[in-house]
């Protein structure tokens, strides 16, 4: 389904359920409205997303059912790999969410797709500082994660707006909710 928008190109929005841009979507919106209520997907949705993007990636020349099943194989090993490794996966979000900040960011100011070094070096940055900021940042961490998946699924990865909508919405959720009380977080 085509969302035909007054500023910038056309948002396709994934329907079918057997899309991944749409399970990426829908923990991105997740994450956005409600990560920092649920700290433990605030921990592996990340992983998730991560996983399920590297898996479509990967399996992009391949057919759909291809893409799926790598989609959803390395979705789930990089939910339990965050589980299990949180400290890690705290490091591995902060390289996510700069990484791809990175991206948009160069995207902005070259007026094209930012070299692939823009976003590792990006990444390099939010692993090493991120891990001390993540609590006081998890409101924001989690709307922008999740307005980054979003981005994604909708086709529109480098979009400023689509980022910026998502998590400006979910941060005023969040902070309409309240505070997180998820006894993990302390």
């Amino acid at each position: 389904m085509r969302l035909d928008l007054p500023l910038g190109p056309p948002l396709d929005l994934p329907t079918d359920p057997g899309d991944p841009h749409l399970w990426v979507g829908a923990l991105g919106l997740a994450l956005a409205f409600a990560g920092s209520r649920l700290y433990r997907l605030a921990i592996v949705g990340p992983g998730i997303a991560l996983g399920a993007v590297a898996g479509l990636e990967i399996a992009a020349a391949l057919d759909l059912n291809a893409q799926v099943v790598a989609a959803v194989c390395l979705g789930v090993l990089g939910g339990f790999l965050f589980h299990f490794v949180e400290r890690l996966a705290i490091a591995l979000s902060g390289a996510f969410l700069v990484g791809g900040a990175a991206n948009i960011g160069g995207a902005l100011v070259l007026g094209h797709a930012a070299p692939w070094y823009v976003g590792a070096a990006g990444a390099v940055l939010g692993l090493l500082l991120f891990p001390s900021l993540f609590k006081r940042l998890l409101p924001l961490v989690t709307a922008v994660i999740g307005g980054l998946c979003a981005a994604w699924a909708l086709g529109q990865p480098d979009d400023l707006r689509v980022v910026a909508v998502v998590a400006v919405a979910g941060l005023i959720v969040q902070s309409a909710t309240g505070k997180g009380a998820d006894k993990d977080r302390d």
